[in-house]
């Protein structure tokens, strides 16, 4: 391409690809890079590039600028694509934490069912503890006071049979007992 031919100096879209603009200085592409308009056609250039700084000794000239009206434009044209891009971004973050939430939910069971469950367990096991064990007592009282009964039964039979006088006949002759005497 020849000199003559050249566009003029001013903001094009990337030739290396993506979405922003790059600096085209009316001979070669320059390291400058900025977002992409979306109000004005990415045919037109938008802009002269930005001055160079001036070194800190040296007053800096304010009609690099350019027109306030046109800087104007491009700082709203620029915030207007900051609030777009964080708007998306919104948007997808906030579509992502929904469908890790969803997912988390449906893998975690909920706390209050998981703990009712072990607690209606627990309370299961130990409903049946002390059915066993109330069970126990009672088979071990009703033979524990039988066998006391017998006893005691037992030692009053013997405690009035000795104190029978020896005048009175024994009701069964098997449990006669002839007490000798000298």
């Amino acid at each position: 391409m020849k000199v003559s031919e050249a566009p003029r100096a001013g903001w094009y879209p990337d030739p290396e690809g993506g979405t922003r603009l790059r600096w085209w200085d009316g001979s070669d592409w320059l390291d400058r890079y900025r977002l992409r308009p979306q109000l004005l056609l990415e045919a037109q250039p938008v802009a002269p590039p930005v001055p160079q700084v001036a070194p800190p000794n040296q007053p800096y000239d304010v009609s690099q600028l350019g027109s306030p009206a046109q800087f104007q434009a491009q700082t709203a044209a620029v915030v207007e694509q900051v609030r777009a891009a964080a708007r998306e971004e919104a948007a997808r973050a906030t579509q992502l934490f929904e469908a890790k939430a969803r997912s988390l939910t449906g893998e975690i069971p909920p706390l209050i069912t998981q703990y009712e469950h072990q607690f209606m367990r627990w309370f299961r096991v130990a409903l049946l503890l002390s059915f066993i064990v109330l069970l126990a007592w009672f088979i071990w009282s009703v033979f524990a006071q039988k066998s006391l009964f017998d006893w005691l039964g037992d030692r009053i039979d013997h405690i009035t049979d000795d104190t029978k006088s020896s005048s009175s006949l024994p009701i069964d002759p098997r449990e006669a007992v002839i007490v000798v005497r000298h």
